[in-house]
């Protein structure tokens, strides 16, 4: 083989792993929030959250992280930055049968006292 054979061979071989080289790498799958909260809204009432909550959220690509009320899910990170502060997802439940219809929701809003301050139509000073 001459050497100007042997560079271009080497350079082909060279442009094809490089190429090819990608093809070979796993990519991480991407959190998804909606189907995790989709997930842990279905639950029945009465079960285990947290066990719901750490499989919905390992089904759906995130990392279970326990917090002080109870298992959240996060995004996985590979390289975060120092001050990073990750997003938690915390389970969809459902609402007890009483308030699903939302009238008791709404006359307990009602019951509030109003807000301080000036309307929300007023002009800004």
């Amino acid at each position: 083989m001459t050497p100007v054979t042997r560079m271009l061979v080497s350079g082909f071989a060279a442009l094809a792993f490089s190429a090819l080289g990608g093809a070979g790498i796993a990519h991480a799958e991407v959190f998804d929030d909606q189907a995790y909260s989709t997930c842990t809204a279905l639950a029945a009432p009465g079960v285990d959250m947290d066990g719901v909550a750490t499989s919905c959220c390992v089904e759906n690509f995130g990392v279970p992280t326990p917090t002080r009320f109870g298992i959240g899910c996060v995004s996985a990170m590979a390289n975060p930055a120092p001050d990073y502060r990750p997003v938690i997802f915390m389970p969809t439940r459902q609402a007890p049968p009483e308030v699903q219809s939302g009238d008791v929701a709404l006359e307990e809003l009602m019951k509030l006292p109003p807000m301080p301050g000036p309307p929300l139509d007023a002009p800004l000073p």
